[in-house]
């Protein structure tokens, strides 16, 4: 292919190489690309198992993934799939975005020992307290910030409130509902929390 190219007055003609795009198979070949397989890439994550104690689930942890149960060895550390656990989408992407952060106090968690929880924990195989995390008895998208050995409830208010985010307060803990407006501002706000963790 042969362009024409108008330099200060002169008219210059120059090659171009035509490049052929590959074209993608929807149904296999060479050239497929899973959608799904890179979004989970980037939403496996290393997560603490805490057992089942409720449904006698002592040695192993069942965890349903995409409506799959899965087991998983208990009181360890598996690669989970934030994207397909049971959270509301907007949890999932909170959780997702924070997954990365190199946090030494707390770590993230699965359990379901009171009921569901999953999110940030004390690093403690004893210990069941979430630091940040949601609790499916609280509401779709809450989420729990509880004072513990990593940050004090002063800490949390300071972040919280830095922000801008409405919160509803208890004696130990703080309670935030995640919108579409304001997960922004809850991320910048635990990336604050997980900084002093």
């Amino acid at each position: 292919m042969t362009k024409s190219v108008k330099a200060k007055g002169k008219v210059s003609k120059i090659k171009v190489k035509s490049v052929k795009l590959g074209k993608i198979e929807a149904n296999g070949g060479p050239e497929k690309v899973s959608l799904n397989e890179s979004k989970s890439a980037q939403s496996v994550y290393p997560v603490f198992m805490y057992p089942n104690k409720g449904k006698g689930e002592l040695d192993h942890v069942r965890v349903s993934l995409n409506g799959k149960d899965h087991d998983f060895t208990a009181l360890s550390e598996a690669k989970l799939d934030i994207s397909g656990l049971k959270l509301h989408d907007l949890l999932k992407k909170l959780f997702i975005e924070l997954a990365p952060a190199k946090v030494s106090g707390v770590r993230l968690v699965y359990r379901n020992v009171y009921g569901f929880a999953f999110g940030y924990g004390v690093i403690r195989p004893t210990s069941y307290k979430c630091a940040i995390a949601h609790h499916n008895g609280d509401g779709s998208t809450a989420l729990i910030f509880n004072q513990c050995g990593s940050f004090t409830l002063a800490q949390i208010d300071d972040a919280l409130t830095k922000q801008g985010i409405v919160k509803h307060d208890f004696a130990t803990y703080r309670t935030v509902m995640v919108s579409e407006s304001n997960l922004p501002k809850v991320v910048k706000a635990i990336k604050s929390l997980l900084a002093i963790a």
